[in-house]
């Protein structure tokens, strides 16, 4: 699987799916970063709010490119 990144400008959010495995619970690291885990504790997706960053997330997602 590729790592893919999506973008929810609504909500001012970027998502970066790691696997396809399903999720089985979210661990929060901090106020602004949730990780999504399978039910091995293997990484699925990482979300990361875009507010906290400074940045707006269509400018994230340019520098991720």
């Amino acid at each position: 699987m590729n790592i893919t990144i999506e973008v929810d400008t609504e909500a001012r959010a970027a998502y970066i799916k790691l696997s396809d495995n399903d999720v089985s619970r979210t661990v929060a690291f901090d106020d602004t970063v949730q990780i999504d885990l399978d039910e091995s504790g293997a990484a699925v997706g990482i979300e990361i709010l875009s507010d906290v960053l400074g940045i707006t997330v269509p400018t994230a997602h340019r520098q991720v490119e």
